[in-house]
C-alpha cells in the first residue's frame, strides 16, 4: 500500500511538472513517444528538420513525417530490448577500449577508424562526415553537439564530466592518456 501510494505521489509530481502534451521523459525516449501530444512531436521534429528545411514546405512535411517515423520505431526497439533484458541474467562483460595512434583510433573488438580529410571511415563500413556542427554517419544517424553534450538523433545523449563520458544508455567510457575504455 506504502509502494502504491509513493508511485502515485510521484507520478502526480512529475505530471504537474511537464508543460501541456509534452510528454514524460527524454525526447525520443519510450515514455516521451507514449505521453507526448502529436503537435508536441511535430513541433519537436519541426525544429530539428528547419536545420534543412524552410517551414511549410513539402520537404519539411516529409522530413517531419519520416523523423517521427524513425524516432517511433527506435523506441520502439529500446522499448523491446529493454523488455527482453529485464528478465536476463546480467552478464559482466570485459570493457571495450579505444586507442588513438596517429590518425588512426582501434578497438579492442577489432573495429577501426581513420580519419581521412574531414571525413572518419571505419573497418566496418561506417562513415562520419562534419556538416557545421553535426556529423552525419553513413547509417543515417547525426550527432549535435550542445555544450558539453552530444545527442544523437537516435535519442542517446552523451555528457564529458571531466575524463569521464557518461552515456544516456548507461554507458560510461573513462580516458586514461591515448586509451578510452568503455563499460
Amino acid at each position: 500500500m506504502k509502494k502504491t501510494i509513493t508511485l502515485l505521489a510521484s507520478l502526480t509530481f512529475i505530471m504537474g511538472c511537464m508543460k501541456d502534451g509534452e510528454g514524460i521523459g527524454m525526447a525520443e525516449s519510450p515514455a516521451w513517444h507514449a505521453t507526448s501530444t502529436y503537435e508536441a512531436k511535430v513541433a519537436f521534429f519541426e525544429e530539428r528538420c528547419s536545420i534543412w528545411f524552410e517551414s511549410g514546405t513539402n520537404g519539411m512535411s516529409q522530413c517531419i513525417r519520416e523523423e517521427m517515423a524513425n524516432s517511433q520505431e527506435r523506441a520502439d526497439i529500446k522499448m523491446a530490448r529493454h523488455k527482453s533484458n529485464s528478465h536476463a541474467e546480467k552478464r559482466i562483460s570485459s570493457p571495450t577500449t579505444y586507442r588513438s595512434v596517429g590518425n588512426t583510433i582501434r578497438s579492442s573488438d577489432g573495429t577501426s577508424c581513420r580519419r581521412v580529410g574531414t571525413s572518419t571511415r571505419c573497418s566496418d563500413g561506417t562513415s562520419y562526415r562534419p556538416v557545421g556542427n553535426t556529423i552525419r554517419s553513413s547509417d543515417g544517424t547525426s550527432y549535435r553537439r550542445v555544450g558539453n553534450t552530444i545527442r544523437s538523433s537516435d535519442g542517446t545523449s552523451w555528457r564529458r564530466v571531466g575524463n569521464t563520458i557518461r552515456s544516456s544508455d548507461g554507458t560510461s567510457c573513462r580516458k586514461v592518456g591515448r586509451t578510452l575504455r568503455c563499460y
